[in-house]
């Protein structure tokens, strides 16, 4: 298995992971908190994830901010506000009592499909030969999938 995957696969793991006590913490059912408050601490633990990561990385000291352009840190910090925007939709549907771990991260992961679409738009980043099959049957089966939680 490719190291990408094993990465992609960790990411799942992690995202799937989190959505348990943001869970706990917005429902109506448990503690019941405000979307405001648990989206704040939420980004406080991303920052210290961050901080944590910088830290244990052997790049620290060495210029590391220096060497960034403003390019690179104006769309990392775009991509991490439409991030937290996401973030912030998802503990709003966590909250509501109705709503389902299972159900709502399924359905927000969906955005495999936007995030196809997007790269096909905006990076040019077409699907080529077999693969273009295989997308076209995986895309299909996200659909159905989402429409099977969402009925």
């Amino acid at each position: 298995m490719s190291t990408w995957a094993i990465y992609s696969i960790l990411a799942g793991a992690a995202y799937g992971l989190s959505a348990v006590p943001i869970r706990y913490v917005s429902s109506r059912s448990y503690l019941s908190a405000p979307s405001e408050l648990i989206f704040i601490f939420s980004s406080i633990g991303g920052l210290l994830g961050a901080g944590i990561y910088l830290i244990s990385t052997e790049r620290v000291g060495q210029g590391l901010f220096i060497q960034g352009n403003m390019r690179v840190a104006i769309i990392a910090t775009g991509a991490g506000l439409i991030s937290s925007i996401g973030s912030l939709f998802v503990i709003k549907a966590l909250s509501y009592p109705e709503s389902s771990v299972s159900h709502v991260i399924a359905t927000v992961n969906t955005n495999a499909l936007f995030a196809l679409g997007f790269g096909i738009i905006l990076l040019r980043e077409i699907p080529m030969g077999t693969e273009i099959y295989r997308i076209i049957i995986g895309s299909l089966l996200i659909i159905v999938g989402a429409y099977l939680i969402c009925r």
